[in-house]
């Protein structure tokens, strides 16, 4: 049970950052850095897939 809720845990942390970097990502482009913007949400979806595909591999 322990492990479990610790691994639902690494999943909502994963899942935090790739939001906050995604945002990141969103105001770099409203501010006009487009390479910068790029980068971010690279970053911030492959953050996302790492949730998701630590949440697959440990249910």
């Amino acid at each position: 049970m322990i492990k479990k809720n610790k691994e639902k845990f690494i999943f909502t942390c994963f899942l935090l950052s790739s939001i906050c970097i995604l945002f990141v990502a969103l105001m770099n482009f409203l501010d006009g850095n487009t390479t910068i913007g790029i980068t971010f949400l690279l970053l911030g979806l492959s953050f996302f897939l790492l949730s998701t595909t630590h949440l697959k591999s440990h249910s």
